[in-house]
């Protein structure tokens, strides 16, 4: 029987109750038994509108909250810094050296600084060698996804009426979870984005906003397919599963809404971390893509039936064409002037490339910063956040070459007032799968094991964290990890011996595998290890934890010291701390491992002594 002959026969044995016009004039009889499969029937739009603005109340609250405790550190900073910048002896900073209070240590140790249970916080949970499942988050990140899930699952279940008949209960059901679905869209929509106006403001660090990404999303889809359920549900009562494949069918607006309820359920489960750290450039591209899918879907569902929720949705949809628009603004502007950006990528040993970046347009430079780095000829159109390690201005390669051939004679030397510099930033890439292996490949089978290639940089980001208000700033790396602390230094020697910080005591505490591994800063230590009062000011603790030889680790000097075990960071706070000078900030960035160990020994000391903690993780 033709779908149009079957509709006449049911409508013969039901009641037609209502009439449903689609906005191009489409009219549908909706017969007594599937009134609660369409539109707004049994759905509660005061009460959902009523839970929608309780759930923005709430986070604007959070917010708020969080807002209100960065002024209050910021303004003590800021005050601890005006008072001791100038203080010649390290004596007249001990008012800062230890807690005045006692909650605020209290609050640190066991909220803001603690991990959900005893230590672990970043080190991976694995089912095997090759199965990671992710981490676990704070103590406080948890109270914050336990009531944000928790109101959630109360307004779509414990809020409705349930003494109402199993039809209307599950339409109301339906619009409930729909409208949450696309309602907690826009959060998740803006902590997806790189222009996120929320990162400067609230100083969550990029570990955070995606831990809280990837939880909305699970909220969204789990609202998605609750949505779809409740549908479900009420039609296969009216008309049986053949009028659920009828609708699936012919219907624009059910064709959509299981587009974007499928897409939906697509992006979560390819989002599983073990997915998501095996394959991950292709995750990338698949997620940008159905999410892309399942906006324009959501979009068209609540357009052809005409749904209130499209104010809501059209910020999500603004959100995601702004952060595209500024990003696409920053990569044009940052690198497309008379040429494109130049990438020098030279491969050095222990599997890692160190990525000379020349800027076409000037950077402002912010220790802690990362950069999104677009390799085309290696990567078509992925990018990857790098750590930025270093930033100078130098030369301008082209203008050298320029200069040399018109006057075909080598260049001896240039007056400094004719010379054109050109500002130059530097990652260190270390060599894991995907991308930075193809870059480690290419480079190290080119000539010099050095290769030129045409690029875009996106930032800078980050960079949110200022140490210049502590007495005493201890940064411990990991591997990698060095590219982010080694921005600090230099920065902060300058600060010290122009009297315009607090800093008095920086140790920097390096854990690398082999050696040849700290070939990876070597030109910059260099010029660290130059600077005016240096010894006075830094010492480097460099950990070797597998050294080929006993030689490998003889220590060259008092200030530098290399040491052939993995670091016991009690003992090493222990000792450092002794003679610190005012407040302390310590700061990680490392492997899983070396994040806890260090997040632990600071919460143990927490008690005595004044200690901000910051830990840096682009997990993903």
């Amino acid at each position: 029987m033709a779908p149009h002959a079957a509709a006449v026969a049911r409508s013969l044995t039901k009641r037609v109750v209502e009439q449903h016009i689609y906005p191009n004039g489409t009219v549908v009889d909706i017969v007594d038994g599937e009134l609660y499969t369409w539109g707004l029937n049994g759905v509660d739009n005061s009460e959902n509108l009523l839970f929608t603005n309780i759930l923005y109340i709430s986070l604007a609250t959070v917010i708020g909250i969080v807002l209100f405790g960065r002024f209050f550190s910021g303004a003590a900073a800021q005050i601890r810094l005006m008072l001791c910048a100038s203080t010649e002896s390290s004596e007249g900073q001990s008012y800062w050296k230890t807690p005045r209070n006692s909650w605020v240590p209290f609050i640190k140790k066991h909220a803001l600084y603690a991990p959900l249970g005893k230590k672990r916080h970043n080190t991976e949970l694995k089912l095997s060698s090759v199965i990671n499942v992710g981490t676990l988050p704070t103590r406080l990140q948890t109270l914050m996804l336990t009531l944000y899930l928790a109101s959630n699952v109360c307004y779509c279940t414990l809020m409705l009426d349930w003494r109402q008949p199993t039809a209307p209960l599950v339409a109301e059901f339906r619009g409930r979870t729909g409208v949450m679905a696309v309602v907690n869209m826009i959060p998740l929509f803006l902590l997806a984005g790189r222009n996120n106006p929320l990162i400067p403001l609230l100083g969550f660090s990029f570990d955070t906003y995606n831990l809280l990404h990837r939880w909305m999303g699970r909220m969204v889809v789990i609202e998605s397919v609750a949505h779809t359920a409740a549908w479900t549900v009420n039609k296969v009562a009216a008309s049986g599963w053949s009028g659920v494949w009828d609708k699936v069918q012919h219907s624009p607006f059910i064709i959509t809404g299981v587009i974007g309820t499928l897409a939906m359920i697509f992006l979560m489960m390819h989002s599983l971390s073990s997915i998501r750290h095996a394959f991950y450039e292709t995750f990338l591209v698949c997620h940008q893509l159905v999410a892309a899918m399942a906006v324009i879907a959501i979009y068209y569902h609540i357009k052809i039936d005409q749904l209130p929720q499209m104010k809501y949705f059209i910020w999500v949809i603004f959100l995601w064409a702004f952060d595209r628009a500024v990003r696409l603004a920053r990569i044009f502007y940052r690198n497309i002037g008379t040429a494109i950006t130049d990438v020098t990528i030279e491969a050095l040993p222990g599997d890692a490339c160190r990525v000379e970046i020349a800027c076409r347009r000037p950077w402002t430079f912010t220790p802690g910063a990362h950069l999104y780095l677009y390799l085309p000829t290696l990567s078509f159109w992925q990018s990857h956040p790098f750590s930025i390690a270093w930033c100078d201005d130098k030369v301008d390669d082209d203008f050298i070459r320029q200069d040399s051939e018109a006057s075909e004679k080598p260049i001896v030397s240039v007056e400094p007032s004719t010379m054109k510099t050109r500002r130059k930033m530097y990652l260190i890439i270390h060599r894991k799968k995907g991308m930075t292996n193809s870059l480690y490949e290419r480079a190290s089978k080119a000539p010099g094991r050095k290769i030129r290639v045409k690029g875009f940089a996106e930032g800078p980001y980050g960079g949110l964290h200022n140490f210049d208000s502590y007495g005493t700033v201890v940064l411990v790396a990991g591997g990698v990890g060095i590219t982010h602390m080694i921005s600090y230094i230099k920065p902060l020697i300058e600060g010290i011996n122009e009297r315009r910080i607090a800093t008095r005591k920086i140790v920097l505490v390096w854990t690398v595998r082999e050696r040849e591994q700290l070939e990876w800063i070597r030109p910059w230590m260099d010029v660290i290890l130059a600077m005016k009062n240096r010894r006075e000011i830094l010492k480097i603790l460099l950990f070797v934890t597998r050294p080929k030889t006993s030689v490998e680790t003889v220590s060259s000097s008092s200030s530098v010291q290399l040491i052939p075990s993995r670091p016991n960071f009690d003992t090493i706070f222990e000792n450092e701390l002794a003679d610190r000078v005012g407040a302390t900030a310590v700061t990680v960035c490392g492997g899983g491992s070396i994040s806890d160990a260090v997040r632990s020994s600071v919460r143990k000391r927490l008690d005595r002594n004044t200690i901000d903690f910051v830990e840096e993780s682009f997990s993903w």
